[in-house]
């Protein structure tokens, strides 16, 4: 998407989350080249949105405890994982995991994964 295509989709009532800047490996960076991957990213967007960017997701799923601790550090409220499963209370907001839902995913599949154990059991 675009710049246009951003501003015209948070217009709509929809929210836009963080990758870092340039969708690096964060394990491959050095400490502060990681924090401002992750926080520049927050306010680039957000300065070109004009809305806050409150979310976060790892690049190819991968990160450290100091990866965590950065993405609060920078103000986002979550920040989710690729790890695959139902969110449960004791989830730390920093390290969520999701379920997957493509587009072959049929409505029954989906009560299955939100409303039982099908994907909690993943864990």
């Amino acid at each position: 998407m675009d710049a246009a295509q951003l501003r015209e989709w948070v217009a709509g009532g929809q929210e836009v989350g963080a990758h870092t800047r340039h969708h690096v490996h964060l394990r491959q960076l050095v400490a502060n080249k990681a924090r401002e991957e992750i926080a520049l990213c927050k306010s680039d967007l957000e300065d070109l949105l004009g809305a806050a960017v409150d979310h976060f997701c790892y690049p190819y799923g991968e990160y450290e405890a100091g990866h965590a601790a950065m993405v609060v550090e920078a103000g986002y409220l979550t920040a989710t994982t690729t790890q695959r499963s139902r969110c449960v209370e004791a989830d730390s907001f920093t390290e969520l995991p999701r379920v997957p839902v493509a587009r072959r995913t049929t409505r029954f599949a989906l009560w299955l994964k939100l409303a039982t154990e099908y994907e909690g059991r993943r864990r």
